[in-house]
């Protein structure tokens, strides 16, 4: 990348900064709970919108039945250089969190995750176009209504358009302090486990001993997840919800329990999954129900990934910034496309902090910087 059209591409979008604000705005104001079909669905619009305004193309609508369609865009012709996937469902329930300014800072629902980085994805294809700087080829944006669900449905649709593609880029924000931002190079598979406990109901005082305690059985059952922990290898096993029981002085006839499961390599993953699934109950009597299972695999720091890291890096030391990355326990839909072996990068959309936290924010001045990294990229691939 020549420093001329760095230097073109920075003032490009510095000059349409309160354009760009504008837009994140209008899609930030249009909330998107993941479990809210009809808000999602009227985000998408939002989104296409958008998208048709600034980039001149009409999006591809995928209709699901329970979750808000997903959407699609290709803008230019000829080979797939990369797949732009973002998401534009949030984990804020409609008007729980409030939209605000203060000076370089906006806070607000999903703005930081990560409704900034769809913004962000079509003003950097649109600074290209407009400074003619489009490699080419084509570019497909791709933004799902399911991410934070663990993208159940659009899963197929990320790994079969990610096919037709030379590398993948997430748009999910960066990783790090907001005063020294990074890539995300790797990140952790993540498992979802359910485990039903059914025992045996009776009276806690006069028929002590004909009750089977779910809850007993709980106890136990969560000492043995636990240890399926291994600190040194990355892995973590958590149990998050455990319900049960109906009165005080009634035996517990049910236990229901919700386990989460982080792991760097797909091996633990297996061997977790393993454990969890061969669990036996300890009490004559009792059963279980267990279902569930590894839902991302591990994003590995591959040389595949290297490579495109390496390539971000030297553009971005063009444009005045010196990239770094970091590896975070948190999964995305790099997770799907890292394992198939397309190269993938991740974190490139806000700098801010807060995801699904009260204090949700991002930097404007410095998600612009961002902004022009991306459209840095893109340029080059």
């Amino acid at each position: 990348m020549t420093e001329q059209n760095a230097k073109a591409i920075q003032h490009y979008i510095g000059q349409h900064r309160e354009e760009l604000l504008e837009d994140l705005l209008t899609l930030v104001r249009a909330e998107s709970p993941s479990t809210d079909k009809g808000c999602c669905d009227a985000c998408a619009e939002v989104l296409a919108g958008l998208v048709k305004k600034r980039l001149g193309v009409e999006c591809t609508r995928y209709e699901m039945p329970q979750n808000g369609r997903h959407l699609s865009a290709i803008v230019g012709e000829g080979k797939r250089r990369a797949l732009l996937v973002g998401h534009y469902d949030t984990v804020w329930n409609v008007g729980t969190l409030p939209l605000s300014r203060d000076g370089n800072r906006l806070a607000g629902p999903g703005v930081y995750d990560m409704k900034y980085g769809d913004i962000s994805a079509i003003w950097a294809l649109r600074a290209l176009q407009e400074l003619k700087l489009m490699p080419e080829g084509s570019f497909e944006l791709l933004f799902n209504s399911d991410e934070e669900l663990g993208s159940p449905t659009s899963r197929p649709l990320i790994e079969e358009h990610a096919r037709q593609a030379s590398c993948v880029l997430i748009l999910e924000a960066s990783a790090g302090p907001e005063d020294n931002p990074a890539i995300k190079s790797s990140r952790k598979g993540v498992g979802m486990f359910q485990i039903v406990i059914h025992g045996l109901a009776s009276h806690a005082g006069s028929d002590y001993q004909k009750g089977r305690s779910a809850i007993l059985e709980a106890a136990w059952l969560t000492e043995q997840l636990f240890a399926l922990t291994d600190l040194e290898k990355g892995t973590t096993v958590n149990v998050g919800v455990l319900n049960g029981g109906t009165k005080r002085n009634v035996i517990a006839a049910r236990a229901e329990m919700l386990i989460d499961v982080r792991v760097t390599k797909k091996e633990e993953g297996e061997r977790v999954s393993r454990a969890i699934l061969a669990l036996s109950p300890r009490q004559d009597g009792v059963t279980f129900e267990i279902t569930g299972g590894m839902n991302r695999p591990p994003f590995e720091f591959t040389p595949g990934n290297r490579a495109l890291y390496e390539r971000a890096e030297k553009i971005a030391a063009v444009m005045g910034c010196q990239l770094r990355h970091t590896a975070v326990g948190g999964a995305s839909d790099g997770n799907f496309t890292s394992a198939l072996g397309i190269p993938t990068l991740d974190g490139l959309g806000a700098v801010g902090d807060g995801a699904h936290a009260q204090h949700e924010h991002i930097l404007l001045q410095e998600s612009l910087e961002a902004t022009m990294r991306l459209a840095g990229y893109l340029s080059e691939l």
